[in-house]
Formats: C-alpha cells, structure tokens, sequence
C-alpha cells in the first residue's frame, strides 16, 4: 500500500512499478508464446499440404480422382468453405468439390475468367453478383508461363484470407498448374510417337505394296 513520501514511500512505489511492469512484460511474452504458435501450426499445416500435394501429383497421373483429393486436402487446411477446379477444356471443364453446386461453377465462371486468364499467378478476387452471394477467389493455375485454368474458391462468412494462405494457394496453384503442363506434355508426345509409328507402317505398306504390283507388272509382261 502507498505510503507517505519518504525513503519507505518511494521504495514501495519502485517495488510496485516493477510489478506492474513485470506484470505487462508476462502478458506480452504469453501473447507472443501464442502468436508463434500459431504460426507453427500454420506452418506445420502449409507444409503437409505442400508435400501431400506435390506427392500425389508427382507420383500419380493427373486425373479426375488425384484433383478432387488435392482439391479437398486445400479446403481442410485453408478452411474454405467450397471449390472447384476449372480446367477450361471441353472433357474437363470443371472438377466439382463436395459442397458446392453446378450453378455456383456457372457462376464463378460468368466473372469474366479472371484467374484462367491470368498471367502473373496471382490469387484475385471475384466480383460478387449481389451482397446476399458469397465471395469467391480465383487462384491460377499457373505453371510459370501459361495458365491452365483456376482452381475457384467460395470464402465462408465473414472471413478474410490472411497473407499466409494466399500465399499457399497461390503455390498450389502452380503445383496444380505444372502437373498439368507436364501432363499435357506427356498426351502430347504420346501422340507424335503414335503418328510416327503410323506413319512407319504407311510407308511399309506404301514398299510393299509398290513390290507386289512391280511383281505383278513383271509376270504380265512374261505372260504377254
């Protein structure tokens, strides 16, 4: 308790600002404590999200089922609420999540294509049809130097995305975006193997036809 203002006094007055300050100094390395733990654990989730994905995109061809498990490891770890995957070809113009509905892909696809047509990688925002209508992102699939679609996102209410899972989005997207360049790659040079082979048998069978006729041509020029 205060005392008056002599030697006694001001000794209490030093002993009960140091508690105090020792006071606000705990509370902030508490808060600190939980700040970095938090940052841990968000850390520790991008990064079994980052390895799981480039796994099972590494290991597997690039399909229906591979996507839709990549598309729902990153709404478990980001917390999104729905997604899709629209690859913007006509055999696979959208691999559809859980929760959301065909109308929501038309939706997200009416906004002028903002993350098929991106070439930077970058996550942006769609525009919103009304207030009532949640609000979407686009990441990219970008792959470095083309994109290959956008993997569309549906944000749950009320809630922001904070700097560290625009950056994992935007890193899975590219993950998403050079597993299918490679894919792609891969259909077309089994395609050129396919028509040079083709075209090996056209000119075998070009030879050998030309040998039977020339065969032929010789024996009626015996028989007349």
């Amino acid at each position: 308790p205060a005392r008056e203002a002599d030697e006694l006094g001001q000794l209490g007055e030093a002993f009960n600002f140091m508690v105090e300050d020792l006071s606000r100094n705990y509370a902030q390395l508490e808060q600190r404590v939980l700040e970095k733990t938090e940052e841990l654990a968000c850390s520790n989730r991008s990064l079994n999200l980052l390895y799981s994905t480039t796994r099972r995109l590494s290991e597997r061809a690039v399909t229906h089922a591979t996507l839709l498990h990549t598309l729902q490891d990153v709404e478990q770890a980001i917390g999104i609420r729905s997604g899709a995957l629209c690859l913007g070809r006509s055999d696979q113009l959208a691999i559809l999540g859980d929760q959301i509905q065909a109308a929501q892909i038309e939706r997200m696809c009416a906004s002028s294509c903002l993350g098929c047509g991106s070439d930077n990688g970058r996550l942006r925002a769609l525009p919103q049809i009304d207030a009532s209508s949640p609000r979407a992102v686009a990441v990219p699939l970008f792959d470095g130097s083309h994109s290959h679609g956008a993997m569309l996102l549906e944000q749950a209410d009320g809630t922001e995305l904070s700097p560290w899972q625009v950056e994992l989005l935007e890193t899975i997207g590219h993950h998403i975006g050079t597993a299918l360049a490679a894919s792609r790659r891969n259909e077309e040079s089994h395609r050129l193997a396919l028509l040079d082979e083709r075209s090996v048998i056209a000119r075998e069978l070009h030879d050998s036809l030309a040998q039977a006729l020339s065969y032929l041509k010789i024996q009626v020029a015996r028989l007349q």
